[in-house]
């Protein structure tokens, strides 16, 4: 196995690492003993077979795990500290400079080291220090920090001997250009979601000249996630990875490992199964030809996996800024502390208008109303995906009435209506307007905004019978019955969760399928009881839900 750790690459600090390493996430963290004693063992399988790059995460929650696995295998003398290669990532919620030094030392703490070979900011984007704490619609709230700041406490923790080396993950180039304008440490990798569906080629040749690797997760495909639709292309089962397969004597998983060693793309596949950590190891025996290369980078369909709002990017015109000339300075604000060149969906977020000052207040404390029309204002988002500023536009909160106002006057139609809606309010009504006119709704509150306190009537939904009767039916949760309800009934639906357990589980709802009978069961629960009010702006013209959805 020698022979193989010295497949490396050479940092622009010239530090050497290796180009194939095992990825972490996934790796279960639940608080179950044989569920901790069969990661320890894969970790330490995987070391035996020659893996020395290890790729972890705060945020997958399972270094103190890691760190046994690791620390073990240099107590038996199997190996040296030195010739390990830890990677870790700091978490949206400690962007702050203060935060970025305890963040690293928690997670050395946890591995048992004295310093990560490579620290990378995990995500551009800063969330709230309290991780759950939401906005009015159930959404995290941003910090407001800049990935600038952080990237300054990055550098002090080099200076400091916390992490030999440090870079960025999921960041656009845009968002790089703006790191290598301050930097005094540049960043040594972006790592990034690549494979032949995803090549990231503009991405990578602009790292690869500002002296920056990429590093390539779910190379793969990351068939396993939790997500995965049943109709969704698997690059696994891609033909022409198939014939390449066939052709060396391989497995499909070793070309799509070995097409990103070629490329010089550092890769991280993930395998707790020591016979696939093997085999995904053992690709040093071949090599692809140039026509084999360009064969598997034709597939490039520019398809992601990979969801966490770095794909699909809604965001939403707030009621202070429904005035035409305000419309696209909004936008361009929103994506600048994105740090995005344009979002995919952007909504008017409610139909009425209100003050400049967002939090101007009466003497009765409701919101200063303004005279803006949201048809003005839909005509200034039209002028957004004019220039190039958002693939869609849509609404939210808007009523029948004001959805088909909408209509008579749009060039370009909204995409979607964003509205409250779970089995307590199942806006059939507007639903019906909405399709027939080619408008798709997007649910929000679909578990019924547990969290927001007791509503008029005392109704939780999460805790109604018909819905647990039908979860302990297909052995779900009462959540991921809710959520498949949407599914089925042709409704975007977007619930909230900090927590990355239940962000899994509520992604798991591809595997049963409710009957028609269990869907009319969960319709005849309507009420029309809304958890959202927006109380403040009851007395205003525009107000939607004075009238009949």
């Amino acid at each position: 196995m020698a022979s193989n750790l010295t497949k490396m690459v050479k940092f622009n600090n010239g530090q050497l690492y290796p180009i194939l390493g095992l990825g972490t996430w996934q790796a279960s963290s639940v608080i179950d003993d044989s569920t901790h004693a069969a990661l320890i063992d894969s970790i330490k399988s995987a070391i035996d077979i020659g893996y020395r790059h290890f790729d972890c995460a705060a945020i997958y929650n399972n270094e103190k795990l890691v760190g046994k696995a690791v620390n073990d295998k240099i107590s038996e003398g199997v190996i040296k500290r030195d010739e390990l290669y830890i990677t870790s990532k700091l978490w949206n919620n400690k962007h702050r400079f203060e935060l970025v030094e305890e963040a690293l030392k928690n997670t050395l703490n946890d591995l048992c080291l004295s310093y990560v070979d490579l620290y990378l900011i995990h995500w551009p984007f800063g969330t709230s220090e309290d991780s759950n704490a939401t906005d009015s619609e159930g959404r995290l709230l941003g910090s407001g920090i800049s990935y600038l700041e952080t990237w300054k406490a990055m550098e002090g923790c080099v200076q400091k001997g916390l992490t030999k080396s440090i870079g960025v993950s999921n960041f656009n180039i845009k968002q790089l250009k703006d790191i290598l304008e301050i930097a005094t440490i540049k960043p040594v990798v972006n790592q990034v979601e690549c494979h032949p569906y995803l090549t990231q080629n503009k991405l990578k040749a602009f790292c690869e000249s500002n002296g920056i690797l990429l590093t390539g997760y779910a190379p793969l495909g990351s068939a396993k996630r939790s997500w995965a639709g049943p109709e969704e292309d698997a690059i696994l089962d891609e033909p022409i990875v198939k014939q390449l397969a066939d052709k060396y004597k391989k497995s499909n998983a070793q070309i799509l490992i070995k097409f990103q060693i070629q490329r010089g793309v550092i890769v991280i596949p993930k395998s707790s199964n020591p016979m696939r950590q093997k085999e995904n190891f053992d690709v040093w025996d071949f090599e692809l030809t140039t026509q084999d290369i360009d064969l598997l980078e034709s597939l490039n369909r520019n398809a992601r996996y990979f969801e966490f709002n770095t794909i699909h990017y809604t965001d939403t015109l707030w009621n202070n800024k429904h005035n035409p000339k305000d419309v696209e300075v909004a936008l361009k604000n929103s994506l600048k502390l994105l740090g995005l060149d344009y979002l995919d969906l952007y909504l008017i977020h409610w139909p009425v208008a209100t003050s400049d000052y967002p939090i101007a207040q009466d003497s009765e404390g409701r919101f200063i109303g303004a005279d803006d029309s949201y048809l003005d204002t839909w005509k200034a988002m039209e002028q957004c995906v004019q220039l190039g500023l958002t693939k869609s536009i849509g609404i939210s909160n808007f009523n029948i009435k004001q959805v088909k106002e909408i209509l008579e006057i749009a060039t370009i139609k909204p995409a979607v209506n964003q509205v409250e809606n779970h089995p307590y309010l199942t806006q059939n009504k507007l639903k019906e307007v909405c399709e027939s006119n080619g408008i798709i709704l997007t649910a929000y509150g679909p578990l019924g905004s547990p969290y927001r306190g007791p509503n008029s009537k005392g109704l939780v939904l999460l805790d109604e019978p018909i819905v647990k009767q039908i979860a302990d039916k297909y052995k779900k949760t009462n959540a991921q019955i809710l959520i498949r309800f949407q599914i089925q009934r042709g409704v975007i639906v977007i619930p909230k969760s900090s927590n990355p357990e239940r962000q899994k589980e509520n992604f798991d709802v591809w595997d049963f399928e409710m009957s028609k009978e269990e869907m009319d069961l969960l319709e005849s629960l309507n009420q029309n009881q809304r958890y959202v009010l927006f109380k403040p702006a009851m007395h205003l013209k525009d107000y939607p839900f004075n009238e009949e959805q």
